[in-house]
Parts: C-alpha cells; structure tokens; sequence
C-alpha cells in the first residue's frame, strides 16, 4: 500500500471510530471491498431495512427536481437524467445549484466529459484510457447516491451506523475526498489503484 491508500484507510478508520488490521487493509482494493470490510469487522450491516438517509434526499431531490423543471409529477428513481434536462454540465449547474441554495447541501458538479482518446496515440498517452464515466448516463437514483455520498459528513455519525447502503455512500464520500475525483466518477467495483490512481 502507497502513502495515498494508507491515507485513504485512516480516513475511513477516524470516521467510524475503529482500527483496520493491516492484513484486512491490503485486501481492500476496491471501493466496495473497502464498504464491505468496515462491515465485516464491525460484526456485520443490516442490507435489507431501507436508509433514512437514502429515503430522505430522495424525497427531497425529487420534490426540488419537479419543481424546478415544473414537472406535473416527481420523477422516479430509474428516470435518466437525459429525460429531464440536456445532459450537459451547462444545464445541470444552475439547476443543482438551486438545489444546494435551498437545502443546504453539497450537490454534484458536473462537467462534460471527454471523450474517449480513439487513436492508439491518444490512448498512449491519456493517463486511463480504458476508464471513461460518464454522469449524462446516469439517473435520478445515482443523483441521489451521490448526493449522500457528498454530504457524509452531515447526514452521518460513523459509529452508529448500521446499514449497508450507508456504509457504501460514505466510503464513496470519502474516497472522493481523497482520490480528487468528482463524485459521478466513482462507482463501487472501482479499484482504488488502478481506476482511481491511488498508490
């Protein structure tokens, strides 16, 4: 493990208020493994009862959405985003923007993502070339999910929480903070090397 990974573990380990063996660290190596070893070695989560949180921003972002596109309905989670609004980072902003306004919270900032090198010399030379996440394919659903993730700090007191869901949303929050990728970048199979270039 590199210096940012070991960083990475004691950021996790300082929020939910517990020591990681170094032998758990090292197996650790995705984004989900890492949710899923907080939990294991907090005597397991519960992954069935539904997040207050996660019901919560839910509600709000769905109520914020409908209002300020004057849907005649909230939109649910599967919708894309792409049925809502264009999908570029210009349309988004002002949008998300109002909603951080009135609520208080850390929304997503998008920005338009390039395109993926199609030359053998641009994939030569982009730092990952393999590795293109784009939130315009997104929905409702992940727009919630990372609004969770980015307001970790807020909606949760580490050492109390118990919920799978939970857990995930929060190493998610904290891996941005560490990684300095945008939030939409980061999905749970993600290695923390490799596809977020943590050493």
């Amino acid at each position: 493990m590199g210096l940012d990974t070991v960083e990475l573990i004691v950021a996790v380990e300082d929020f939910f208020g517990f020591s990681i063996p170094d032998t758990e660290a090292e197996q650790m190596g995705t984004v989900q493994q890492i949710a899923d070893g907080v939990c294991r070695l907090r005597g397991g989560c519960d992954a069935t009862t539904p997040s207050r949180i996660q019901q919560g921003c839910h509600a709000t972002i769905r109520r914020e959405l409908q209002a300020a596109l004057r849907l005649a309905r909230r939109p649910d989670s599967h919708i894309p985003l792409t049925k809502l609004l264009p999908t570029t980072a210009a349309n988004w902003r002002p949008l998300l923007a109002g909603v951080a306004g009135r609520t208080g919270w850390r929304v997503p900032e998008f920005t338009d993502p390039q395109l993926p090198a199609a030359s053998w010399l641009g994939r030569l030379f982009r730092a990952q070339p393999e590795r293109w996440v784009d939130w315009r394919q997104a929905t409702v659903g992940d727009l919630v999910d990372w609004t969770v993730s980015l307001n970790y700090p807020r909606f949760y007191h580490g050492p109390d929480v118990a919920l799978a869901y939970d857990v995930l949303r929060i190493v998610t929050g904290i891996v941005a903070e560490r990684s300095g990728h945008d939030i939409w970048e980061i999905r749970p199979p993600d290695s923390i090397t490799h596809d977020l270039g943590m050493d």
